[in-house]
């Protein structure tokens, strides 16, 4: 039998081949880059993107949030299949009087209107995009599809803002 004593050696020896064998092993968990042997941590990287984006991020964070809990609320929730049969059975009774689903999408959206006399507006205040003297006509299509996702980034944005007005949001740090 062996003496405590001779198995201290034994041991220390063990926890140093695994010491070393984890810190190669999950360097890369640490050290993420190397220049010229000064190792740059991933704790240095992560508190400069901090630094650089940690305030977009997080709002962004945030604002899924929000919008997840609002959906909850209204008892939206749903998985891939769900929505792959909803759609089915969408599909199938616009099929059934007569239409499609393209254009039953594109009713639900035209709540958003854009006018001739929107389009010929902003031709008109933005001189500087559609020179007089061209001979091309300006493309009103594109232009119209320009300003309705304008005003449908204007309708999120007011959406976004008022539930965020309504939360009660805790910043535990500020960047």
């Amino acid at each position: 039998m062996l003496k405590s004593k001779s198995l201290a050696p034994i041991i220390i020896v063990i926890v140093i081949i695994i010491g070393f064998a984890l810190f190669f092993g999950y360097q890369k968990y640490l050290v993420v880059a190397t220049v010229n042997g000064q190792p740059i941590s991933r704790l240095t990287v992560i508190k400069e993107l901090e630094n650089q984006g940690g305030k977009n991020v997080l709002e962004t964070i945030i604002t899924r949030e929000l919008i997840l809990q609002e959906a909850a609320k209204k008892n939206a929730s749903a998985n891939q299949n769900e929505i792959n049969s909803e759609l089915k059975k969408i599909e199938e009774n616009v099929k059934s009087q007569g239409g499609t689903l393209e254009a039953a999408l594109k009713q639900k959206a035209n709540k958003i209107k854009i006018t001739d006399k929107q389009v010929d507006k902003y031709v008109k205040d933005n001189p500087q995009q559609f020179p007089a003297d061209s001979k091309e006509k300006p493309p009103k299509n594109e232009i119209k599809q320009q300003l309705y996702n304008q005003q449908l980034q204007q309708k999120i944005e007011k959406f976004v803002t008022d539930i965020k007005a309504k939360a009660k949001i805790n910043y535990n740090i500020k960047y």
